[in-house]
């Protein structure tokens, strides 16, 4: 029997396409195996599917995903941005979520309810309907303190905006692979520099490979482009090549490598004016300058971000700053500025809805007051750390939480 809708059911497992939405384990698996997401993106993809083909509204979803009243329409349109790029939905040509004009948005894939007795395989792994893949995994490497994570976010504003991929701890975070625009989207000129293939091509074919685990092949593909999307002059994609690079670097710990093309992609992002990108890379420069012992260059990025972040509006980039800052700090033994900077920061989450900015605050506080020999302060903060993480399924950072308390012997 064919698929069909079944608005308003809740089943714990459902099919559609090449996916399957495991509500009982909190996955969802893709013909790869499980296709990571951040809790709320989860959540998000539940509330789309208990309502298919029902129009949400951004209240709605809103209200139904975040549950809190001040947040801006904006963190919707980078959620919905986020799942489709992980599920490889075109938002032009929709096949999963699809944007009603004025309206919101809904499911319409059609969805086949798996019974409670079949097997919780995971789907074969044919060959994916869709051109784009999902964000890879990212593996932890020597300098996972040092970078936070990055992720291109379809329909974000500026050129190359980026956004925190959540789900786990700033320091711990590598840069994971920045998905690349549609080859056929590529101008003919860029068609004309390289016979035979589109430049945006050799960007795909370096993701998939670095989402397959491919590192050596996805290098080799990566350090191709650069130098062709520099001839025929994509500054965009040469940013974004230039970030998948890093993190590859960052898992083989060639830390002069990273910081390298951190910062050749950060003199890129100024060049054509993305000042979010400037503000994240950064970010993720002063984090590496931070674990090298380099803090005024450190600082100097920091607080850089900070203003940038400040003069958009962007309250994530700028808490996520605000977190940086309060690390080196610490490191420095300013315990009253990093305090200072850690509230601005969980102030700033809170207003955003951000749980895992929240959550991620409370943690780099309890390392502050660990630092600073305030057991029960830091105590309080892993605690509530630990809380939300738990509450988010943030199961590696709940860990992390954890072990701190057991550390502090709490």
């Amino acid at each position: 029997m064919a698929p069909t809708f079944e608005a308003g059911r809740a089943e714990l497992r459902q099919r559609f396409f090449e996916f399957i939405l495991d509500r009982e384990t909190s996955r969802l698996l893709g013909p790869g195996g499980e296709v990571r997401l951040r809790p709320q993106a989860f959540r998000l993809l539940e509330v789309l599917l208990e309502s298919a083909p029902k129009i949400l509204t951004q209240n709605e979803l809103i209200d139904r995903v975040w549950g809190v009243v001040h947040l801006s329409p904006a963190s919707v349109k980078q959620a919905i941005s986020e799942l489709r790029l992980a599920l490889g939905d075109d938002p032009a040509r929709p096949r999963l979520i699809e944007t009603v004009h004025r309206r919101g948005y809904r499911f319409i894939a059609p969805l086949e309810p798996i019974p409670q007795s079949a097997s919780t395989a995971e789907p074969s792994a044919e060959p994916a309907r869709s051109d784009k893949v999902a964000a890879p995994t990212p593996r932890p490497g020597i300098f996972r303190r040092s970078l936070a994570a990055a992720i291109l976010l379809f329909g974000l504003a500026g050129i190359g905006g980026f956004s925190l991929l959540g789900g786990s701890l700033p320091w711990q975070e590598t840069l994971p692979a920045v998905a690349a625009p549609r080859p056929d989207a590529a101008p003919d000129a860029d068609r004309r520099k390289v016979p035979g293939v589109a430049p945006g091509a050799l960007l795909d074919q370096a993701f998939v490979l670095q989402s397959q685990g491919k590192t050596d092949e996805a290098r080799r593909v990566y350090e191709r482009a650069i130098p062709v999307f520099r001839e025929i002059g994509d500054r965009n994609r040469e940013a974004k090549a230039l970030n998948n690079l890093a993190c590859l670097l960052d898992q083989e710990a060639d830390f002069v490598g990273v910081a390298r093309l951190l910062v050749r992609s950060l003199r890129i992002k100024r060049e054509i004016g993305d000042l979010q990108g400037t503000a994240l890379t950064l970010v993720n420069l002063g984090n590496v300058l931070r674990e090298r012992g380099d803090v005024l260059r450190a600082r100097s990025h920091f607080e850089e971000a900070i203003e940038i972040s400040r003069r958009l509006g962007d309250a994530h980039a700028t808490a996520l700053a605000l977190r940086g800052l309060s690390r080196l700090d610490a490191r420095e033994g300013r315990f009253d500025e990093g305090r200072a900077a850690l509230t601005q920061a969980l102030d700033l989450s809170r207003q955003a809805g951000d749980a895992q900015g929240m959550a991620q605050a409370a943690l780099a506080r309890g390392d502050l007051e660990r630092k600073a020999r305030r057991t029960q302060p830091a105590r309080a903060a892993y605690r509530a750390a630990l809380t939300l993480f738990e509450r988010l399924n943030a199961h590696d950072a709940a860990a992390q939480a954890r072990k701190a308390l057991a550390e502090l012997g709490a």
